[in-house]
């Protein structure tokens, strides 16, 4: 047996710092806060149970002004229909907001209480 050092005999294992950002949305609130990803990849959204609504992603390049909404190439902003579950979003539906330094979701109604979305990220 190895002692865990590679070629040492053990199965080398590849170590990947996994971060995490939380974007909450107030109790009656529709817009999170300013989740910051710069030097981050996307790797998964995890969505709590909300108050039905649809999703839309706000991005910046300096989390404080100039917010755009996402839109698709025919102008039509990026949603997500949430409606009352809780669930996770993968790496291909976040290719949108890949590559935006700041983040923040708009929810299409108030949320009955506060309500956070977790990234999970790679970086």
């Amino acid at each position: 047996m190895g002692n865990g050092k590679p070629g040492s005999g053990d199965r080398a294992k590849i170590i990947r710092q996994e971060h995490s950002a939380i974007a909450t949305i107030a109790d009656t609130e529709t817009e999170s806060d300013a989740v910051d990803l710069r030097g981050m990849v996307e790797i998964g959204l995890i969505l709590p149970t909300l108050t039905n609504c649809t999703l839309t992603f706000l991005v910046s390049l300096d989390g404080e002004s100039n917010w755009a909404v996402v839109r698709d190439l025919d102008g039509a902003a990026v949603t997500i229909v949430a409606g009352l579950g809780n669930f996770a979003i993968s790496t291909d539906d976040l290719a949108v907001i890949c590559g935006y330094p700041w983040v923040r979701i708009r929810s299409s109604a108030a949320q009955g209480a506060e309500r956070q979305f977790i990234f999970t990220m790679k970086g």
